[in-house]
């Protein structure tokens, strides 16, 4: 089962396979059950099985995958979104929303605001499986403080891990991980990055209706980012604002990058709005945690 693409809560919470998920959000019977998929998802066996091949030479006091129950503090739930209105042309010719994912997939480091941080491949092997169609296993890092102020004031910039833990056309998911060169990744989780299409005939309760806005007049693709993740050490959660602050400075700036691009590329885009929150861990891990986890 793949993780729901689109922004919609079935009822009760339960996302059933084949369920194409466009289910209004008002039916919820939980408020924040679109993260569910991601406060318990794990990445595949072999995924986790070639991360620690591949690193395990090295000893270090975390799992090479960061689970987000072995985190600290409270957990961050986020979601962003730009609107596609009309889709951008590139090479002449105008893209479909299927063209356009993949695009952003291949390129995400150029959309990245380049002042704050960077993207790129962990090795020069990860950089052809991230630009193939099934770029699962590929370990990519995030290089925080690019060109400008790191957010950790007074330390060395930070470069962060992750592995693409799941693939599919129209998604992927990115989970943090220890590897020999950055070291721990300072929250544990999973984020999910995709596009899905807001129909005319949903509605959205809160927390969603903020960030969807009134209903458009015609269905609409979105191009999202959503987290749902915690600080991995206790010494991480002492600088707790500081990441998760940093972390909204990422995601807002490549949502700015990417209306930007469509709206140059012959498309129209906007911003409706974002989430970016914090709850206590014990209440959404007893209201949405499984154990064992799915």
């Amino acid at each position: 089962m793949a993780a729901p693409s689109e922004i919609c809560q079935s009822s009760g919470g339960t996302i059933v396979p084949g369920n194409p998920c466009h289910l209004s959000p008002a039916a919820a019977g939980l408020p924040l059950v679109d993260w569910q998929y991601l406060i318990n998802f794990r990445p595949p066996a072999s995924v986790k099985s070639a991360v620690h091949q591949r690193f395990h030479q090295e000893a270090h006091d975390t799992p090479d995958y960061h689970p987000i129950e072995f985190g600290s503090g409270p957990i961050n739930l986020d979601f962003y979104l730009v609107y596609i209105h009309q889709m951008p042309i590139l090479d002449g010719v105008r893209m479909t929303a299927s063209d356009l994912i993949a695009h952003f997939k291949k390129n995400l480091g150029r959309f990245m605001d380049a002042s704050k941080v960077s993207f790129e491949s962990y090795e020069p092997e990860d950089y052809f499986k991230w630009q193939s169609d099934d770029p699962l296993g590929a370990v990519m890092h995030f290089h925080i403080g690019s060109a400008g102020d790191s957010w950790f004031p007074g330390l060395n910039k930070e470069n962060l891990s992750v592995v693409a833990s799941e693939s599919a056309p129209d998604h992927w998911i990115f989970s943090p991980l220890w590897t020999p060169t950055d070291q721990n990744h300072c929250v544990s989780g999973n984020r999910q990055f995709g596009i899905g299409t807001r129909r005319v005939s949903d509605t959205y309760s809160p927390p969603h209706d903020i960030v969807f806005g009134d209903s458009p007049a015609e269905d609409t693709p979105y191009v999202y980012m959503r987290g749902a993740d915690r600080c991995t050490t206790p010494s991480d959660w002492i600088m707790s604002n500081t990441i998760f602050s940093g972390g909204d400075d990422c995601w807002t700036g490549a949502c700015k990058n990417l209306q930007q691009w469509v709206d140059n590329h012959g498309g129209r885009a906007s911003i409706p709005g974002s989430i970016s929150a914090r709850h206590d861990w014990d209440t959404i891990k007893a209201a949405y945690w499984q154990d064992p986890p799915i």
